[in-house]
């Protein structure tokens, strides 16, 4: 599926053309979406740095999950939302914003767990681990 991940309509056009080509129906959905869009400190962001870091960061997984979870057989149906280490904690201060937009998938992806449960349906949130 190709799509602007920045925009809403994007999102929802690919993952309706991704669930036509694939016969009607997703088994499996897996958000792997994620970058620094721009390493810059804190004090240098600007209100469209935000903007566009929660979009691509947070609100595709969302949008896509929303989609995903309706377009699938609940009994059978897989969300895996790929997070990043920067979730709980932003190593550099360059990455702050990064880091928030990452906590609030992890947080999204618990609560989608916890609301789909009765239905059998799972939601999954990986993180890369360091050994």
């Amino acid at each position: 599926m190709r799509a602007d991940f920045l925009k809403p309509a994007e999102i929802d056009r690919g993952m309706k053309e991704a669930v036509a080509g694939l016969g009607g129906s997703v088994d499996i959905l897996v958000n792997n979406v994620g970058d620094l869009i721009q390493r810059v400190p804190f004090d240098d962001f600007e209100t469209s740095m935000w903007d566009n870091v929660i979009a691509l960061n947070l609100s595709s997984v969302y949008h896509a999950c929303a989609i995903g979870a309706s377009q699938h057989p609940a009994e059978d149906g897989r969300i895996v939302n790929i997070s990043s280490l920067r979730a709980s904690t932003a190593l550099a201060s360059t990455r702050s914003l990064y880091a928030a937009a990452k906590g609030g998938m992890v947080a999204l992806t618990k609560r989608l767990a916890n609301e789909f449960a009765s239905a059998r349906d799972s939601r999954e949130l990986r993180r890369p681990r360091v050994s």
